[in-house]
């Protein structure tokens, strides 16, 4: 239940703790059967899409043909809207990947 006329700030975390309780389960006269406490977090507004992992590694070897695929990357979109991939690169090498506009493989 809220307060007040703002249901929630925008770009703000809300963390609660969440915790299951058995009513007819007792363990003994005061306490009940009871998972742990859970961290759910919840965003509110509008938020940047995420990479499913921290990061991404890939080994090439020295002799790889060009435009064979080095490694993917993935992305959720917490809008549920369709993900675009770019790279951007400088100097020295740049131009030498490309990335799939919407697939997020990455290609030498």
């Amino acid at each position: 239940r809220t307060r007040g006329t703002d249901l929630f700030q925008l770009d703000m975390e809300y963390v609660l703790y969440v915790k299951a309780e058995d009513q007819n389960g007792r363990v003994d006269d005061r306490r009940y059967q009871s998972t742990p406490e859970e961290r759910l977090s919840i965003v509110g507004g509008k938020r940047a899409p995420q990479f499913y992992m921290p990061s991404y590694e890939a080994e090439i070897p020295e002799n790889q043909k060009k435009d064979s695929d080095i490694i993917s990357v993935k992305a959720k979109s917490f809008a549920d809207r369709e993900i675009r991939y770019t790279l951007k690169a400088q100097g020295q090498g740049a131009g030498t990947f490309n990335i799939g506009p919407t697939s997020g493989i990455v290609k030498l």
